[in-house]
């Protein structure tokens, strides 16, 4: 019989010094808030998990909305949607430190362990692939590019000092589809070493770099998700940790450091396979989940044009049969609309107010019906029809009469922003 095989590698715990109180106390809160924060990855990437973990997700939104009116006074009625700073994610922070906090009190009050160096080393583990997947997902959202779309039809009409913070950024991606593919390959190259413990320094130097990008874009032009990535940031930091001696000593002064034990602590050698096995499934697990957000993306992104899609300006506006002139000061005259890839109308006024609609085109009524999203204007049903000099024409009744639109499609590369293209050469700054 092997020995070797199955005998346990030698414990941390019975030849190191115990840690200090206030690291022991400081570990026990950080894992606990760590592990909730995350949960329930990975059991949400695992087929048949599904309901288990939407019953576990709807029985944690009740608390935190609890937590939100008992403490706070606060309804919580919005839950996290595509912002992830909503009130409800401050309260869940706040909810997350007081529990781990209480939890990280009781543990020191109830355990007698000096060391936790198997549970340090666990914890290591799961943030590695918290990390890794997160970075795996949004990196290949840009290297297939699906997060960043070309700008829509509505953006490029819309005058740019109307621009969101957040709707320039996604501008400034989303018009230069090589850039966005770096700054994916960046984050997955940044993801591929956390998902090997010999490597984990690398990825996680990587990923603190990507991610204070990703941070800092986050915090200056006002993208919901701080909290989340802020969160990632330090994830990424504490994997850096435990290697910031060694970092410092060889790269800032300049000493010969020694390398470190690769082997988690306490771990039996005959478990090696069974750790194989559920990294393999877990490897499965990332690359099928990435693949399916990957293709719904580019389903979405490459989706057939719509009806009517593109960009118009408005060449004769009429109203119960009367020419309205192209006047700055009629507010209610169109000047130019866009129809969105995704469904949008957009209607740009004499006076630059904008009117947003959804649009559902039928093609053999020749008819639009505008539901609108503002609060101060009407739904609408049109008739359209294309004349033979190829115009546009929308027609039907308003608020303020019966309207008659005759509209000039631009070229889809008519703006600067998409026809502009790269040059190696340039005898003066193109600064438009």
């Amino acid at each position: 019989m092997n020995l070797a095989a199955t005998a346990p590698i030698p414990s941390a715990d019975a030849s190191l010094p115990p840690w200090p109180i206030a690291k022991r106390i400081a570990f026990r809160i950080a894992f606990v808030y760590l592990v909730l924060y995350s949960f329930p990855f990975p059991l949400n990437m695992i087929p048949g998990f599904e309901s288990a973990t939407i019953r576990i997700t709807e029985s944690w939104q009740a608390g935190i909305k609890w937590v939100g009116q008992i403490v706070f006074g606060a309804a919580i009625s919005t839950m996290p949607n595509g912002s992830g700073d909503t009130t409800y994610n401050y309260v869940e922070v706040f909810t997350l430190a007081i529990v781990s906090l209480l939890a990280g009190v009781v543990w020191t009050v109830t355990s007698r362990a000096k060391r936790h160096d198997a549970l340090r080393d666990l914890l290591r583990i799961y943030l590695r692939y918290v990390l890794a997947f997160t970075l795996l997902s949004y990196g290949m959202a840009k290297v297939i590019p699906t997060q960043f779309p070309t700008p829509t039809a509505d953006r490029l009409m819309q005058p740019y000092g109307e621009s969101s913070p957040m709707g320039i950024l996604w501008t400034f991606m989303g018009s230069s589809t090589a850039y966005t593919i770096f700054a994916g390959a960046a984050e997955v190259l940044a993801a591929i070493p956390l998902l090997f413990r010999r490597t984990t320094l690398l990825g996680a130097l990587l990923a603190a770099g990507v991610l204070t990008n990703v941070v800092m874009l986050n915090l200056c032009y006002d993208v919901p998700v701080k909290l989340y990535s802020t969160h990632l940031l330090l994830m990424a930091c504490l994997l850096i940790l435990p290697d910031a001696g060694r970092l410092c000593g060889f790269l800032i002064l300049n000493r010969a450091v020694p390398s470190l034990e690769a082997a988690p602590v306490g771990v039996l050698a005959r478990w090696r396979i069974v750790r194989w096995v559920g990294k393999s499934i877990m490897f499965l697990a990332v690359a099928i989940n990435v693949a399916g957000a990957t293709i719904g993306g580019l389903e979405f992104v490459h989706q057939p044009p719509k009806p009517l899609q593109g960009v118009y300006d408005v060449v004769e506006f009429k109203v119960d049969g009367q020419v309205r002139p192209p006047l700055t000061s009629d507010a209610e005259r169109w000047r130019r609309l866009a129809f969105n890839n995704w469904g949008g109308l957009a209607i740009r006024r004499m006076d630059d107010s904008r009117l947003r609609y959804m649009a559902t085109v039928n093609e053999s009524a020749r008819s639009v019906t505008l539901k609108t999203m503002n609060t101060d204007a009407p739904d609408l049903s049109l008739t359209y029809e294309v004349s033979s000099d190829g115009r546009l024409v929308l027609r039907g009744p308003t608020d303020r009469g019966t309207i008659e639109v005759t509209l000039s499609r631009q070229p889809d590369n008519s703006f600067l922003l998409l026809n502009r293209g790269f040059h190696w050469i340039n005898e003066f700054p193109f600064n438009r």
